[in-house]
């Protein structure tokens, strides 16, 4: 855990640079153009570590990692405990910088509209940089945190990026709290489904979720303040 007071502000450096020097001139184009610079970016960095670590597996190992903590009866890993921890206090601090800092609502304003953004004086192309570099920052973490749990190959980035956008889509874009709703949901379906089936029952349960629309019953179970604000103002 230690290594996220290097690994945070490096990743937030690395973030807010790419987003500024590279995403911000090809968004000018087109979305098209930044998810292919995007993805040319993550194929480099893929190829890079390949050639730099080997595809061999890596593991960070911890003096607690076989260490369990007795609940109700249950013998939980205090690793795992750990890092549930971690998630929580991450999510609702992006929650509360994104609701009660003035970065967090010029972000908030600029992925509304950037136009109507860019009239009331935030610097959009800054603004795009910050959140990339929070973005980065919050991966920093994640992977830190994965790597503690699990082994990883240079390669891995894809299966977990694929995990998270289910995890989001679940949630609901923009939805912070129905986001760690939806992770512990899915998590809780992988274990159910063990190694051999989670992955499968966890996206035939996201298939179901999209059917549903996800978004309202993560409402229903989580209200968002901003969304019965935007009711009031309408009624």
């Amino acid at each position: 855990m230690l290594t996220l007071f290097i690994s945070v502000p490096a990743m937030f450096i690395i973030g807010f640079i790419l987003q500024r020097l590279f995403i911000n001139c090809a968004m000018k184009r087109g979305a098209e153009p930044a998810l292919l610079v995007t993805f040319g970016i993550s194929v480099i960095l893929k190829d890079w570590m390949l050639y730099q670590f080997t595809p061999d597996a890596r593991h960070i190992a911890t003096s607690y990692g076989n260490s369990t903590v007795s609940i109700a009866g249950l013998d939980i890993s205090l690793l795992s405990i750990i890092l549930l921890a971690v998630s929580i206090v991450l999510i609702f601090g992006l929650k509360l910088l994104l609701d009660r800092t003035d970065i967090g609502r010029a972000i908030r304003a600029t992925a509304d509209d950037p136009v109507a953004a860019s009239l009331s004086g935030i610097n959009v192309p800054r603004t795009l940089a910050v959140a990339m570099g929070i973005a980065a920052a919050t991966a920093a973490v994640a992977g830190t945190c994965v790597s503690m749990k699990w082994t990883f190959y240079p390669t891995s980035g894809g299966s977990y990026l694929l995990i998270a956008f289910v995890v989001v889509v679940i949630g609901g874009l923009g939805n912070i709290k129905g986001t760690l709703i939806a992770g512990i949901l899915f998590g809780f379906i992988q274990v159910l489904g063990g190694a051999n089936y989670g992955l499968l029952i966890s996206y035939i349960f996201l298939i179901v979720l999209l059917v549903l629309d996800p978004r309202t019953w993560i409402n229903r179970m989580i209200p968002d303040k901003r969304d019965k604000g935007g009711a009031k103002h309408e009624a």
